[in-house]
């Protein structure tokens, strides 16, 4: 009986994949900026300096969803067809969603304590 050689035969990527790559490798660099912008801050400032992370993740927020969406923008439609950019594989979107709605949520409540 002849050997098999097993030559693996690389799949076509589909018309998305390249878009799909990006968005991750975006989510994965977003994911990295939450989870040691307070260790830098600690090791370098200290504990106390660690609080400071909670005014940062907003501006990290707000720059991941500006370069996510220039991204998107430049994307030709028909490579963007075969990609759902608002699926829940990219965990750092859903993140950056949700700290947005807290900082804009804490923020009127600040301002309503404030007024009244």
């Amino acid at each position: 009986m002849p050997a098999r050689t097993s030559k693996r035969t690389k799949k076509a990527q589909h018309p998305g994949g390249e878009v799909h790559d990006h968005l991750v490798e975006l989510d994965f660099w977003v994911k990295c900026a939450y989870l040691f912008t307070p260790a830098f801050l600690a090791l370098f400032g200290g504990l106390d300096a660690a609080g400071i992370a909670v005014f940062i993740y907003p501006l990290i927020s707000v720059t991941y969803f500006i370069i996510r969406y220039r991204f998107l923008k430049s994307v030709p439609p028909e490579r963007l067809v075969h990609v759902v950019p608002w699926s829940h594989i990219y965990e750092g979107r859903r993140i950056s969603g949700f700290i947005l709605i807290a900082s804009v949520l804490a923020c009127g409540y600040a301002l309503y304590n404030h007024v009244w």
